[in-house]
């Protein structure tokens, strides 16, 4: 059987070892090239042909909603793969709707991501197991509330969620803290908020954090 060829993008130097320690071998995935940002892998997609991309959501520059919508566009017949701590419904709707095929929890273990490696490459949708509570017709069909976030509004409003600090926030995205306060801001703006504990409050009420 003719293994399937894949490329990881991720950020994360111990989860890309870790994911070469799983896959190293075996017979079902053909492991092409790692990158480490979204410029680097579009820079490099040409001299590959992947069958399947795994992507992470968090990633400095270019997240991974923007790189998903790119490749849907420039590349339609690679099947890609989200890899990613973010277990919220609105983020995982958002990378559907973006173009990915599936969406897998980091954690997993060697056999789920290769059943979800096959899984996407064979045309179908995955959806990690510890979230079909919520079934997958339901992410990819589901329209949101009124209130449309961008993937990095979403990230800061889980960490806001979790008390961080703009400094923590700034330090954990990557980002600079003028940067996260203009977030914040806009935040606030979107969800008729005074402050973040009104934002916090609306937003649990909204479904938009957990």
């Amino acid at each position: 059987m003719t293994p399937i060829n894949i490329i990881i993008v991720d950020d994360h130097p111990i989860v890309l070892s870790g994911l070469l320690k799983m896959l190293e071998g075996h017979s079902r995935v053909r492991l092409l090239a790692t990158y480490r940002d979204a410029a680097s892998l579009l820079a490099g997609m040409g001299s590959h042909q992947p069958d399947v991309l795994l992507v992470d959501v968090q990633m400095p520059v270019m997240d991974g909603e923007a790189l998903v919508k790119i490749l849907t566009k420039q590349y339609p017949d690679v099947k890609l793969l989200v890899f990613s701590n973010f277990d919220q419904s609105y983020t995982v709707h958002r990378m559907f709707a973006a173009g990915a095929k599936g969406y897998l929890l980091k954690g997993a273990d060697k056999m789920t991501i290769i059943e979800a490696v096959e899984t996407v490459h064979a045309g179908k949708n995955y959806l990690d197991a510890t979230m079909r509570e919520e079934s997958l017709g339901e992410l990819l069909g589901a329209s949101r509330q009124a209130i449309t976030l961008t993937l990095r509004e979403q990230e800061v409003l889980d960490l806001l969620a979790k008390d961080f600090t703009t400094k923590e926030i700034a330090r954990t995205l990557f980002l600079s803290e003028r940067t996260i306060d203009n977030h914040r801001s806009n935040l606030l703006l979107k969800l008729g908020a005074r402050s973040v504990a009104g934002l916090v409050r609306k937003s649990m009420q909204m479904g938009l954090i957990n």
